[in-house]
């Protein structure tokens, strides 16, 4: 039986560089998108017709999956894992060139930085395509603690994503004001078990994304949001956080 042919390291690199030229040229048709969001996380979204769309985090396995696949498809052969870490880091490179800023609110901002819940829910109904899930509690726990584990959302600071149906509902009616100034109103009512419906305003010229699933890098969807509400507003978010704090604090006793 004849021995498989191998592939040299000089051609692996080739492979590697020619792999790379094909996704810097889907980035420039804008089918593919990197960036970093408001929390500096990179991001890439896929819209490259007749393969898998959507918003990943860009170190994830998904991510070297669908490379992987994409190659394969387009007779370049199989990289290993060197070649989808040297083609991950200059993607990584790239996405330092699109760091999406676009909150100014600093109180919202540093409630986005620190609430796993607060950026979980905002990250995963801008990457969902409907805009709108409706669902139990604990149904919508699971799809997020999934979703947080592989974005690296699971933990901010000291705070930890909700382990408990329970736990989630309350964060979000807590987080509700804070969430709707971020263009995601969010419902929640008991029948038979806990009920939930989290809504995008996509419409909305306030919402903002810290992933943008949108079709172009223009000016409206790159300017700053602007602050909702006015300081004594910015304060009451500030007051309503560490009232949340002192809560959890007297739980966790």
């Amino acid at each position: 039986m004849p021995d498989e042919p191998t592939i040299t390291g000089k051609e692996r690199h080739q492979m590697a560089e020619s792999i790379l030229a094909l996704l810097l040229a889907e980035i420039d048709a804008r089918r593919i998108d990197v960036y970093r969001n408001v929390l500096e996380q990179p991001y890439i979204i896929f819209r490259v017709e007749d393969r898998p769309k959507g918003s990943y985090f860009l170190q994830s396995d998904s991510v070297r999956g669908w490379i992987a696949d994409f190659a394969w498809d387009a007779k370049l052969g199989a990289p290993n894992k060197p070649d989808l870490d040297r083609i991950i880091t200059v993607l990584l490179g790239r996405a330092l060139r699109n760091n999406r800023q676009q909150i100014e609110d600093q109180s919202v901002l540093q409630i986005l930085r620190e609430e796993p819940v607060v950026a979980v829910i905002l990250e995963f109904m801008f990457a969902h395509q409907s805009g709108s899930v409706e669902t139990t509690m604990e149904a919508l726990r699971k799809d997020l603690t999934t979703f947080a584990t592989e974005r690296q959302l699971m933990r901010l600071g000291r705070n930890r994503f909700p382990r408990t149906a329970q736990r989630l509902s309350k964060e979000i009616n807590h987080y509700a004001k804070t969430l709707a100034t971020l263009g995601i109103d969010a419902q929640i009512w008991r029948s038979n078990g806990s009920k939930v419906i989290l809504t995008r305003r996509s419409d909305d010229s306030s919402a903002v994304s810290s992933a943008v699933s949108s079709d172009d890098n223009s000016a409206a969807h790159n300017r700053l949001l602007a602050p909702d509400a006015k300081v004594e507003q910015l304060a009451r978010l500030q007051a309503l956080k560490d009232k949340g704090r002192e809560r959890d604090q007297k739980e966790e006793r």
